[in-house]
């Protein structure tokens, strides 16, 4: 029971990104945040600027834009933290990184 929840908890449709404006990313370097390999937001240019998404569109995600990768994945690990702090219902993006969060591999396997 616990690990069908986990697998059903632990899809998130991402907004599908042309693969030509997808910026490649190591997700294990330590570089990263640990927000940022866990949940592997897609990095993508857009225009004049770079763009971090979690989640199924640009509305319902977790979306951040700047001029520079780097800017963009701070913007992005700041609005997710401030995601995390809300309390809107319904919320599938913010259902999702909890249940994520609140379940560890040791309870999986």
């Amino acid at each position: 029971m616990l690990l069908e929840r986990y697998m059903k908890s632990n899809i998130m449709k991402q907004m599908p990104v042309d693969e030509s404006l997808v910026v490649p990313l190591d997700y294990e370097s330590k570089k990263l945040s640990p927000a940022f390999r866990q949940f592997k937001p897609v990095l993508y240019r857009s225009d004049e600027q770079f763009c971090c998404l979690l989640g199924p569109d640009t509305d319902k995600g977790i979306l951040a834009c700047a001029a520079t990768e780097e800017e963009a994945m701070k913007a992005w690990d700041l609005a997710f933290k401030e995601r995390l702090q809300s309390k809107a219902e319904g919320d599938e993006v913010l259902t999702y990184i909890r249940d994520t969060m609140a379940t560890s591999k040791k309870d999986v396997w």
